[in-house]
């Protein structure tokens, strides 16, 4: 990172801030983005912070701090059109490439210490929770709508947004997806490229396949040696 960008981040953090929260929390300066964040559609209390320990930068978005040297454009956006809301409930650090849209007063809610790797997608039309201690590789995708509206014969939708709820301690797999009306329990992992489109009952299991299912139980997992990398 360069003097320059450096100069950069801390305008466009400084000015995010202000303009998101009121003084006595935007003055604690609680989101470091890169200024290569697009911001669209935000607004005072647009974005909210559930925590008694409000620190400096303790949201981190569009950065590539978490997989050195991405391959690829480093420009991210944080969508919040139509009362979208966007809420943090700890430490976050959502990497370069970083996508977040949430529409027509749909919410999309995380947790405590959720990592991101590059490039990752979060479409909200309804309601998305995230849980704590959740680490995402590459790529992941997780929507609870369509992105369109399917109509049947009497001209009514037929594919409504569904709500999407991620446990604590999950980790998504690089190009893996978790789509509308899925539930991924405590301690689960999905894997790599897997489609994650149903309710889960089993905590601790891995979770694979188009559609995933179920495939391993009983198992732990831990970041251990390859934090850096979020493989």
């Amino acid at each position: 990172m360069t003097v320059l960008d450096r100069i950069l981040n801390k305008i466009a953090s400084y000015r995010i801030n202000h303009i998101i929260f009121p003084k006595e929390i935007a003055k604690k300066m609680p989101i470091y983005c890169s200024w290569h964040v697009e911001w669209q559609g935000i607004q005072k209390g647009s974005i909210e912070i559930h925590s008694d320990n409000i620190y400096k930068g303790m949201i981190q978005i569009g950065h590539d701090r978490i997989a050195k040297s991405l391959i690829g454009i480093n420009k991210s956006c944080i969508n919040l059109e139509n009362n979208g809301k966007l809420i943090f409930n700890g430490h976050a650090d959502l990497s370069q490439g970083i996508s977040i849209y949430s529409h027509d007063n749909a919410v999309l809610t995380f947790g405590s210490n959720i990592y991101s790797n590059g490039y990752c997608s979060i479409f909200c039309r309804k309601k998305i929770t995230i849980g704590n201690d959740n680490m995402w590789g590459w790529n992941v995708t997780i929507m609870d709508n369509d992105g369109h509206p399917i109509f049947n014969a009497d001209n009514k939708v037929i594919n409504e947004p569904r709500e999407i709820n991620i446990g604590n301690n999950v980790w998504l797999g690089s190009d893996s997806s978790v789509m509308k009306g899925a539930r991924i329990p405590d301690g689960c992992i999905v894997g790599k490229g897997s489609t994650a489109t149903r309710i889960y009952s089993d905590e601790n299991s891995i979770i694979a396949g188009c559609p995933a299912k179920i495939i391993k139980k009983n198992i732990n997992w831990s970041r251990g040696e390859y934090t850096n990398c979020h493989r």
